[in-house]
């Protein structure tokens, strides 16, 4: 039985290892470049994003015609460990709303 609690942990905390969470932010679109899009927020640096294929459905980022228009941007971050054992994030947008 001891065994089997073991086991259980452990599998659970392998599930774990890439951490998740969850953001909703109002960004302004500046480019796509590739398979990266980027946003800015007021005064600070480009955030570069992935985009989940259902959202570039409903919004062609690649038409210019989005630069400089603001988003209700949602996307998880994803921490994983690269090749030299260093943390890196990712962050993925699941679901855009244009603020009209």
């Amino acid at each position: 039985m001891k065994t089997l609690f073991i086991l259980l942990i452990t599998i659970t905390s392998l599930n774990f290892s890439n951490l998740q969470d969850l953001k909703t932010e109002e960004l302004v679109f500046i480019q796509s470049e590739e398979e990266y899009v980027y946003f800015e927020k007021e005064h600070e640096d480009a955030l570069e994003f992935l985009i989940d294929s259902s959202v570039l459905d409903e919004y062609d980022l690649t038409d210019n015609s989005y630069k400089g228009k603001e988003f209700k941007v949602t996307y998880e971050t994803v921490t994983d460990i690269d090749e030299f054992e260093e943390e890196y994030k990712v962050r993925t947008i699941t679901k855009l709303i244009l603020i009209e």
